[in-house]
């Protein structure tokens, strides 16, 4: 079993890395400072007798816990820098003698497996999912061995006593699913063994959860469907917007002398007027219908952007993967996020009663979502007209300023 140490703290015993320049490794040694004050884990680095450096802190731990074992080791250099130098150990063999159930019996299989062992005199679990669970266990029985392991819980009580440690598999799920369906059904597995565990749980929430090699192929075809669903509800929610804006230009409740006004940019062009000494848009901010389809407006324009922040955060799934092992994992969070975002768009159905054909560029036909998404009340507005602050009504400027053709004005005011 190799570990890769760096020593430090040479100038606390008034020398440099340079000590080590010429040493062999007949004249280096490790030795245990357990009445230390700062980390009863700390190791000294002797040379030729003479106490040098310190083994880093976040290492001191594993290697005492070697050195405890009776372990015979053997050290070399491999780098000697300016401020610490980087040295190899070669301890004997980490392997149990016996076990209580062999990695042999657990099957080859999709599922969920348990190791259970002892550690500081109570028992742990650490629970796994793999594609194949028997080739999971002997990867992390040679992580183990070589102490090598990502979970340190699991690496420190397998140096206290490996012959403690027993695997089970726990739920063997079938192999008809493709990847990602099945990888999914594993992640979900996994959590609730984690949340249900008899003993204490090892597992590391924010980086345990494995995304298996076949399952990171089948997700980019996941995440390219489910980002084409979301992209099509942003696009009906934009329709949506479009139809909102048109019929408040129509009704000259927002109105500008400029061409920046426009259906589609309506909310953001009356945002806008608060920040200017001379405003883009002007609006009939006392009208009740003013009032009810700006509210409209933003409550549409508020699911537009929760929709795209689920677009990015299913495309960019795993975020942040956990680079500490070459398995590619992510955290509880992350996955049960991602779960609930799939299974809220796996059965979304487009708006009924879309269509979306059009006789010209803006007569494209909204009615049904706008019956839909605007409430009665708002509706019955704009069928009867509001009274303005010089008493003309909705009636008498449709009738100064004609419709065009196939508009939503129309469509609505034609029933």
């Amino acid at each position: 079993m190799r570990m890769t140490v760096n020593v430090v703290g040479f100038k606390y015993r008034g020398t440099t890395p340079s000590i080590l320049q010429g040493a062999d490794g007949s004249q280096l040694s490790l030795r245990p400072e357990p009445s230390n004050p700062i980390d009863y884990n700390a190791i000294k680095l002797i040379v030729s007798g003479r106490h040098v450096a310190y083994i880093q802190k976040d290492l001191a731990a594993q290697v005492s816990a070697l050195l405890r074992q009776g372990l015979n080791y053997t050290i070399s250099i491999k780098n000697i820098s300016e401020t610490f130098a980087t040295l190899v150990i070669e301890f004997g063999s980490l392997k149990a003698t016996s076990t209580s159930t062999t990695n042999n019996a657990i099957a080859s299989s999709p599922g969920i497996y348990e190791i259970i062992f002892s550690y500081e005199g109570q028992k742990w679990s650490y629970y796994g999912q793999s594609s194949n669970m028997n080739k999971r266990i002997k990867q992390h029985q040679r992580d183990l061995e070589n102490a090598a392991h990502h979970n340190s819980i699991l690496q420190n009580a397998w140096i206290g006593n490996p012959n403690t440690f027993q695997y089970i598999s726990r739920e063997v799920v079938g192999a008809d699913d493709t990847p990602l369906i099945r990888q999914i059904k594993l992640f979900k597995m996994e959590l609730s063994y984690i949340s249900t565990s008899k003993y204490n749980c090892a597992n590391i929430l924010k980086g345990d959860l494995v995304l298996s090699a076949d399952a990171q192929k089948d997700l980019k075809e996941t995440q390219k469907y489910f980002s084409g669903v979301i992209a099509k509800i942003i696009g009906e929610l934009k329709l949506i917007k479009d139809a909102i804006g048109e019929i408040m230009l129509r009704e000259r409740l927002v109105y500008s002398f400029g061409k920046k006004l426009n259906k589609s940019n309506v909310l953001s062009q009356i945002k806008m007027r608060h920040s200017y000494d001379e405003p883009s848009a002007f609006t009939d901010s006392e009208n009740p219908l003013f009032k009810a389809l700006k509210f409209a407006l933003q409550v549409n324009q508020n699911k537009i952007e929760k929709h795209q922040n689920f677009r990015k955060i299913i495309n960019e799934f795993p975020s942040k993967p956990w680079n500490a092992t070459k398995y590619t994992t992510t955290s509880f969070e992350e996955v049960t996020q991602f779960l609930s975002l799939i299974e809220r768009y796996q059965n979304f159905e487009p708006f009924a009663g879309l269509d979306r054909r059009t006789s010209s560029t803006s007569a494209i036909k909204y009615d049904p979502i706008l019956e839909s998404v605007l409430s009665s009340e708002v509706i019955s507005m704009l069928r009867r007209g509001i009274p303005k602050k010089d008493n003309a009504s909705v009636g008498q400027i449709e009738q100064k300023l004609p419709p065009q053709k196939g508009s939503v004005f129309s469509r609505l005011f034609g029933r």
